[in-house]
């Protein structure tokens, strides 16, 4: 059997939120309900 390593790194918010993040045009109209934040 093969072991895989997972190689980690801790970041802070401030440097994950740096970036600016679009939401494509065709998934802009979704919204999320109960149902489906419940599924996750």
């Amino acid at each position: 059997m093969t072991q895989k390593t997972v190689d980690s790194k801790v970041f802070p918010l401030k440097t994950l939120f740096a970036d600016k993040y679009d939401v494509d045009f065709y998934q802009r109209e979704y919204v999320w309900q109960t149902k489906q934040i419940e599924q996750s």
